[in-house]
C-alpha cells in the first residue's frame, strides 16, 4: 500500500497501517526519534482511544484487554482550536490517561485513534496530516464518524451529536451517509453554545424589563448585570456560551416560562436536523453532553424509535486503535 496525504502527495512516514476499507480514517506521520524522550515499560504495548469534544476531551488507555486508565483535556474542536491544537488535545488527554493510571507516559510505545470534533474536511484531514506526532501510530476520523460506528456498528442508523455544537448523521443503504448541521458555532443552530446565547439573550432582555424571572437572576449572579454581560462576550469562545446552559435547564425547572419555551424551540431546531435527512422513521440515537436534555425534551413521537448507543464512543476508538497495522 503506498501511503499518501489527501492531495497524493506521499507521506513522510516509513510505514503505516492498511485502512484501506475505512475511508473515513487517516493516519498521519510519526515525529522524529530525537524529538521526545520515551519511556519504555518492558517493551508493553499500550492503545489509547480519545474522544475529542468541543468542550473537552477525553481518552482511554489499554494494553491487551486490560483497561488502565483515563484521562482528560481541554477543548479541542478542530474549528475552535486548530490543527495543532487539536493534536496537542490529543496528546494531553494521552498522557492524562498514563498518569492516571501510575505510569509515566509512554507515548511512543502507543497507538492511538482520535475522532475529533471539527474534522470533516479533506483540506483539514490533508493539513493534519501533515503535523508530527509522539505516537507508535496515529489514526484519526471525525467525532461525528467514530459515534456513527459506535452506535451501530453495521446496518442502517441515525445519530444525533449535541454538545457544544449539533449534528445530524445518518447512514442508509450500501454504506452510504448524509448528515446535517455541524457548521460550527455561530452558523448553526441547536448546540449547546447555540442554546446557551439564546439563554443569555433572555436574561439579559428580563433584566433590562425588570422582570424577577429565573434566568434574570442566574444571568445577574453571573456577569453582575448587562454591562458584565457584554464585556464577557468580547473573549468568550463557543464553549462558553454552552457553559451557560445549566442555568437555562435550572431556570425551566423553575419554572421560568421563557426558559421552558427556549427548551421546546430548542428541541425543534434538533427534531428539524433530524428530518432534514429523512430520520422520521427507523432507529436513531443520541450522544453528547446534553444527550439527557435531548431525550427530556423530545417529542414522544420520537422517542418511541429511540435506542441506546451499542457502544461508547471511546470503546470503539480503543478498538480501531488495536487494529493491525
Amino acid at each position: 500500500m503506498t501511503c499518501t496525504h489527501a492531495d497524493g502527495t506521499p507521506r513522510r512516514s516509513s510505514t503505516c497501517a492498511d485502512f484501506s476499507e475505512m475511508p473515513w480514517l487517516f493516519s498521519t506521520p510519526q515525529a522524529p526519534e530525537s524529538s521526545f524522550r520515551p519511556v519504555i515499560h518492558g517493551g508493553v504495548m499500550f492503545y489509547a482511544g480519545v474522544d475529542v469534544g468541543g468542550s473537552g476531551t477525553r481518552a482511554e488507555l489499554c494494553s491487551g484487554s486490560r483497561r488502565l486508565g483515563e484521562g482528560r483535556a481541554g477543548s479541542g474542536n478542530l474549528g475552535t482550536v486548530g490543527h495543532t491544537g487539536s493534536l496537542r488535545v490529543v496528546v494531553e488527554a494521552v498522557a492524562a490517561a498514563f498518569r492516571a493510571a501510575g505510569l509515566e507516559p509512554s507515548l511512543r510505545e502507543t497507538r492511538v485513534h482520535a475522532g475529533i470534533a471539527g474534522l470533516g474536511r479533506l483540506e483539514d484531514c490533508a493539513l493534519l496530516l501533515a503535523l508530527p506526532h509522539p505516537f507508535r501510530r496515529l489514526t484519526v476520523e471525525s467525532d461525528a464518524h467514530l459515534t456513527l460506528r459506535a452506535a451501530y456498528p453495521s446496518g442502517e442508523g441515525t445519530i444525533l451529536l449535541c454538545g457544544t455544537g449539533a449534528l445530524a448523521l445518518r447512514r442508509i443503504a450500501a454504506g452510504q451517509e448524509v448528515r446535517a448541521g455541524g457548521w460550527g458555532f455561530p452558523l448553526e443552530r441547536g448546540g449547546g453554545a447555540w442554546l446557551g446565547m439564546e439563554g443569555l439573550r433572555l436574561g439579559l432582555e428580563a433584566i433590562e424589563s425588570g422582570q424577577h424571572t429565573a434566568l434574570a437572576t442566574a444571568m445577574q449572579r453571573r456577569f453582575l448585570g448587562i454591562d458584565g454581560a457584554i464585556r464577557w462576550t468580547r473573549t468568550a469562545k463557543a464553549s462558553s456560551y454552552a457553559g451557560l446552559v445549566p442555568d437555562v435547564l435550572a431556570a425551566a425547572k423553575q419554572g421560568d416560562q421563557e426558559a421552558a419555551r427556549l427548551l421546546t424551540s430548542w428541541s425543534s431546531e434538533l427534531m428539524g436536523l433530524l428530518g432534514r435527512i429523512n430520520a422520521m422513521q427507523g432507529p436513531w440515537t443520541v450522544w453528547g453532553g446534553l444527550s439527557r436534555a435531548v431525550l427530556d425534551y423530545a417529542p414522544p413521537e420520537w422517542l418511541e424509535r429511540y435506542q441506546p448507543m451499542a457502544e461508547r464512543p471511546l470503546g470503539a476508538a480503543l478498538k480501531t486503535a488495536q487494529l493491525p497495522h
